[in-house]
């Protein structure tokens, strides 16, 4: 019986803050790149993407990637007159 029965039974959640992990995901660092970070397992990060909290700041951040990504190959100078 994995985690015994009684209530409070199991290994407590690692924190993990979510404006570092937004950070991360916007510096496009890798599921192990960021479970090193928080001294976690891959699969403790790839299990916290599947939370609706944890997928949506992940999403967020990566999105913060790819919006600074297009900016640059705009030009920075001319960022307002990108499509």
């Amino acid at each position: 019986m994995p985690g015994g029965s009684r209530a409070g039974a199991g290994r407590k959640a690692t924190p993990i803050d979510l404006i570092q992990l937004e950070n991360l995901c916007a510096l496009q660092c890798s599921d192990e790149e960021i479970a090193s970070w928080f001294e976690v397992s891959i699969r403790t990060i790839q299990n916290r993407r599947a939370q609706a909290k944890f997928g949506e700041v992940m999403r967020r951040g990566q999105a913060k990637a790819r919006s600074a990504s297009a900016a640059h190959k705009c030009g920075w100078s001319r960022l307002a007159t990108c499509p």
